[in-house]
């Protein structure tokens, strides 16, 4: 138990400064957590334990490279000629960053290959002030290439979206630092998910009282709908996997729902096209899509009264769908 107790703190302290890697999941004192909480941050810092494959790679992504200010792996002086191109200004004297794209591709042959848009930040030494096209491997956690010399960058997992590799030359003192974060992603999870149940605008079972033909009526958690008009009765219907055992001759039973249970959430960002709304009915049980609407809300018209429900809600793009929304339970009236 300490050691779980342990994992929750380091977790939501660690993702403060990670918004990349940050779980929908927030907890108050006193919270019980469910398994599907737990689970879902188990699965977050699982993501980092995973060796990156080259299929991760494949897609467009964007470069971050870090270098020492001569921008010069393998020269770490500041005198370099020609000067390395596209670099913001020195950041305290230690390092100096430029921006780029790449894009890894699977060339179909067991083999994998990268394009760089306008530098090339992948190099063995040398300043990469041209686009490159290379071939490159992963092997054991480590960014395999051959530009100006081989070279193996070690590689982090922070997320499935973003990996950073380094390259230190110790030689020279100097080093190379990438970081990639992956274009075309799906949206960010949503978030804030709440729920208001309504009770049904059904009127409640009255004793001696007179009801239209097919009235819908409430009894307790059941309903009833009236099979004679004007039938009245001074007994309360109830019943017996589904077979009404006391006034049967004016009402039978029905499973028709009881109220709704208004749903509402915030947008993780703007890049949705539609959402999944992901409904279960016991704490054990499977979650079931039960609506793609296209905006933030969604209105559960199919509950029971009584029996609580689960919901989650997933955000979707033509790039995938997000993680999960924080999971709510509510009991419908």
């Amino acid at each position: 138990m300490k050691n779980i107790i342990f994992i929750l703190i380091f977790t939501l302290s660690y993702q403060v400064y990670a918004d990349d890697y940050k779980t929908a999941q927030r907890f108050t004192a006193g919270d019980v957590v469910s398994a599907d909480v737990l689970n879902d941050i188990l699965d977050r810092i699982e993501i980092t334990l995973k060796s990156v494959t080259a299929a991760d790679l494949v897609g467009t992504w964007d470069v971050t490279q870090s270098t020492c200010v001569a921008g010069y792996l393998g020269n770490c002086t500041g005198s370099v000629t020609p000067a390395a191109q596209g670099y913001g200004s020195d950041i305290d004297g230690l390092y100096r960053q430029r921006v780029d794209t790449v894009t890894f591709s699977d060339d179909g042959d067991g083999t994998y290959s990268l394009l760089t848009t306008n530098y090339c930040a992948f190099v063995r030494s040398g300043h990469g002030n041209t686009s490159c096209n290379l071939n490159f491997a992963i092997v054991d956690r480590n960014f395999v290439f051959n530009n100006n010399g081989h070279a193996a960058y070690a590689m982090q997992r922070i997320s499935n979206t973003r990996i950073v590799m380094s390259l230190m030359s110790t030689a020279s003192g100097s080093y190379n630092i990438i970081r990639l974060d992956k274009k075309a992603l799906p949206p960010a999870a949503p978030t804030t998910l709440a729920a208001i149940a309504t009770a049904s605008d059904k009127p409640s079972w009255t004793a001696s009282t007179a009801y239209s033909l097919n009235t819908v009526l409430q009894s307790g958690v059941n309903f009833y709908t009236v099979t004679t008009a004007g039938t009245t009765a001074t007994v309360a219907p109830t019943h017996t996997s589904g077979v009404v055992t006391d006034g049967t001759a004016a009402l039978t039973f029905t499973s028709a729902a009881a109220g709704t249970i208004a749903l509402t959430w915030t947008a993780g960002d703007t890049s949705e096209e539609s959402y999944d709304v992901q409904r279960k009915s016991s704490a054990t049980g499977t979650y079931a899509s039960i609506g793609v609407p296209t905006t933030e809300s969604f209105t559960d018209s199919t509950v029971v009264a009584a029996i609580t429900y689960w919901y989650r809600i997933f955000a979707k793009n033509t790039n995938g769908t997000s993680i999960g929304s924080n999971v709510i339970s509510v009991v419908a009236k």
